[in-house]
């Protein structure tokens, strides 16, 4: 048995020095997720999709009950943003308490937990009697759901190497969050144009509850430290040993916790890198849902579009993040491009080629689009510019969510919880002044002040590229993640020249 020698060397320490120490144990071979059987990592990957898809969904399609919730309630359409603002609210502030736990007790049992929370949640939503209601609701739902989209870029990086594979998933990851934000409108808007309100929230009640049992038989854990201490549980709770490890998999609730709160913190607030990142992405995505509600408004004003076909135009957004998938691949080409000739690893600042173009086109596209949404001009132009504004936005979110992945490794979690906050605070506040200031500046000038701001966060990707290795190179925390990966490095090259010594579960 693999643990013998560490049994006979702690029980000598017991004796010698009282309770024994934790000793260093890695996971190889196939007991590493990322070299699991192709169909073992793919029903993984696929159910975190899944989870991704429904999260954005209900994201964005919460803004089509409006017409119905605040007819039947008596309220103003601000009232009821609402409850669109306490959900995306809550998804960017319960990752700090929720994500990082997962580094700790692992992905699977709180993706599982919460997901039936999510569940439950929808049906005091579609039987709500008022606003108040309905928000409330909301907000916990929000809280429930704000692990999905850090657990599910936690999975892929859990799934997928750096150099194998995580290009690719991360962008196919960001690809799946466009459509859900497409559709969720798309969808919504026409259940509500010929039904009744409640019925959104029915139909996602059931969407989440198919995910929800998919997974519970589906998803497997992928945390690497939380699977070595599983297997080293078991193995005590066998064979009556008390073997310890050094893991960052919690044995207390309240050790778990206070990594829990401290990390994204600290991240937020001492890592330029992370709070540079999470500036960016946050304005590209309160765009987003500034788009999910402005966007229709333009074609109901401009075009006499009713409730249906406008949410249909939010289609383009699809379009644009698909063609943006689709140049990944060549972005994917430059990162192999960029590796180092003796280590063979390229570093993260090579994720953002395409991200910086993104950039760029981001701002161009907004300002085509403010100046050709006009009565006269036919809309099919204005939708071309919808289409090139999420081309630019994709590649900035799959470019952060791969940078940081790359960056902070194991404790991409609370990195992406960190970076979540900012970009969901500004999602949900967003919407508050979509309507009023495309009407009070008039729609050009509402998207000329939009594309001058994406220029002027364009200037974050190309600092990263030029001096992104330098302010690695002083982060605390990059400092830490790559003194032990040399350390890992030197433990191997021991037991390549000491077989006998290799410590492997």
């Amino acid at each position: 048995m693999l643990f013998d020698k560490f049994k006979k060397d702690q029980m000598s320490q017991v004796k010698n020095h009282g309770d024994p120490p934790p000793i260093d144990l890695e996971l190889v071979g196939q007991e590493l997720p990322w070299e699991w059987s192709m169909p073992k990592k793919s029903k993984s990957y696929i159910m975190a999709l899944l989870l991704n898809f429904v999260s954005a969904f209900n994201a964005t399609g919460n803004s089509a009950a409006k017409a119905g919730v605040t007819a039947e309630f008596g309220i103003s359409g601000s009232v009821f943003l609402t409850s669109s603002f306490t959900y995306n609210a809550a998804l960017g502030l319960g990752p700090l308490f929720l994500a990082p736990l997962s580094e700790s007790y692992g992905r699977r049992p709180m993706i599982v937990g919460l997901l039936l929370l999510i569940v439950i949640l929808f049906l005091p939503q579609a039987l709500a009697p008022n606003i108040e209601s309905l928000s409330i609701t909301r907000l916990f739902q929000g809280l429930a759901a704000s692990i999905e989209g850090p657990h599910v870029a936690g999975i892929i990086t859990d799934l997928f190497h750096r150099d194998h594979g995580r290009g690719v998933a991360m962008a196919t990851f960001t690809l799946i969050v466009f459509t859900a934000n497409a559709l969720g409108p798309l969808c919504c808007n026409w259940l509500a144009f010929k039904t009744d309100w409640p019925n959104i929230y029915w139909m996602q009640m059931a969407m989440n509850g198919a995910v929800f049992l998919l997974c519970m038989f589906l998803l497997d854990e992928t945390r690497h430290d939380v699977i070595l201490d599983k297997k080293v549980r078991n193995y005590n709770k066998t064979y009556g040993t008390d073997l310890k490890i050094k893991t960052d998999a919690a044995h207390s609730f309240k050790g778990a916790m206070s990594k829990s709160l401290a990390r994204p913190i600290v991240y937020l607030l001492t890592e330029p890198i992370v709070m540079a990142l999470a500036l960016w992405v946050g304005f590209a995505w309160g765009m987003v849902f500034l788009f999910t509600g402005a966007t229709p408004h333009v074609y109901e004003v401009n075009y006499g579009f009713n409730q249906g076909e406008s949410g249909t135009v939010l289609i383009c957004g699809f379009i644009g993040a698909f063609l943006a998938w689709l140049l990944n691949f060549g972005q994917n080409a430059l990162y192999k491009r960029s590796k180092d000739p003796v280590t063979h690893i390229a570093p993260p600042e090579a994720r953002l080629y395409q991200a910086a173009l993104g950039a760029v086109l981001f701002g161009a596209f907004e300002f085509m689009f403010g100046w050709t949404a006009r009565p006269w001009i036919t809309p099919w132009v204005s939708m071309i510019a919808v289409i090139g504004v999420n081309f630019g936005i994709f590649p900035i979110y799959a470019g952060v969510y791969t940078y940081i992945g790359d960056a902070y490794e194991q404790y991409s979690s609370s990195a992406q919880a960190a970076q979540a906050l900012l970009r969901n605070l500004l999602g949900a506040t967003f919407p508050f002044f979509a309507t009023a200031m495309f009407d009070n500046l008039s729609f050009p000038w509402a998207s000329s002040t939009i594309g001058f701001i994406a220029l002027a966060l364009s200037s974050i990707p190309f600092t990263l590229l030029v001096f992104g290795g330098w302010l690695r190179a002083r982060s605390r925390v990059c400092k830490q993640i790559t003194r032990e990966q040399e350390e890992d490095e030197f433990r191997r090259e021991q037991a390549f020249e000491e077989p006998g010594e290799k410590r492997h579960a």
